[in-house]
């Protein structure tokens, strides 16, 4: 969690990759044939593999892989009406996202502000089809409205004790 003493913003939070139309585009073409897994197998997520032929032949993906290796990518779905508990990830220290959807939704990062009862939070909202460093590290939930919300995901071999945000967004 962030330190009050931090200066806090939304840039030490998400940075902005570019585009992945690959990805973009698969969805598109497969989102009514993608088979999601039961949420208790993943964090409480429905998730849906993206083959590595798939995500690799993305030149962005390909780049940011030979630099730091891919463990796994998917499509995380959250439905309607719908918000993911605040937390920290686990194992991440960084992912990648983009969303892939065009629905109302918004994601929250939060700190510490001194009451227990209240987080100070800055609101990030994706661009869909741009992809995104998301630091997994500072607390954070998503909120889901009206429609099913697509997200793709990437995690990477290294987990957060060695590669982190800003080590990934900074060099």
């Amino acid at each position: 969690m962030l330190h009050t003493r931090t200066k806090w913003n939304i840039n030490n939070c998400v940075q902005q990759i570019g585009r992945a139309g690959v990805i973009q585009n698969y969805f598109n073409e497969n989102k009514d044939k993608l088979k999601f897994s039961d949420p208790k197998d993943y964090y409480h997520f429905q998730i849906a593999s993206i083959p590595p032929s798939v995500y690799l032949s993305d030149p962005l993906i390909k780049f940011i892989n030979d630099k730091y290796e891919i463990e796994d990518a998917g499509i995380i779905r959250i439905e309607p009406n719908r918000c993911y508990k605040w937390h920290i990830d686990t194992e991440r220290g960084v992912g990648i996202n983009m969303l892939l959807s065009n629905s109302r939704s918004f994601v929250l990062f939060g700190k510490d502000c001194g009451n227990p009862s209240e987080y100070e939070i800055v609101e990030f909202n994706y661009q869909p089809g741009v992809l995104y460093w998301f630091n997994t590290q500072i607390m954070h939930t998503v909120i889901n409205f009206e429609q099913p919300r697509y997200l793709f995901s990437v995690e990477f071999v290294l987990q957060k004790d060695k590669l982190t945000f800003d080590m990934a967004t900074y060099q």
